[in-house]
């Protein structure tokens, strides 16, 4: 993603998102900093990102009307072998998008104070 980070940036300040300083700044920032962080590093960043991405997906696909399903449980290797996937990508998450078949079953969810670390 940082290869890209002045085609992002300069696209954001012609659209009038942001200032020329920003621009420079959040580019230089960038390039002094990813082009030197570790592959696991890199790769962390990118599966946190794709998280975020792929809720973004789910969510536009639920607002037109399709169902989804986040896949995270699958061969990875045999993924990449079967799809002939490039050593540039590494997969992270199967979405399926559709219409569903049969209505699905409701599911619980653990109360928020259950999972909530309130530091106040």
């Amino acid at each position: 993603m940082y290869k890209s980070v002045e085609k992002v940036y300069r696209s954001a300040f012609e659209a009038g998102f942001m200032d020329e300083t920003n621009m420079n700044r959040l580019i230089e920032d960038t390039n002094n900093t990813y082009p030197h962080t570790s592959d696991e590093v890199r790769k962390n960043i990118a599966s946190f990102d794709a998280g975020l991405i792929s809720m973004q997906l789910m969510l536009i696909a639920k607002d037109r009307g399709y169902n989804t399903v986040p896949m995270g449980g699958f061969n990875k290797e045999q993924f990449v072998q079967k799809f002939n996937i490039s050593d540039r990508y590494f997969p992270i998450v199967l979405i399926p998008i559709g219409k569903v078949a049969v209505p699905a079953f409701n599911s619980a969810r653990l109360p928020l104070e259950d999972v909530l670390i309130d530091y106040i």
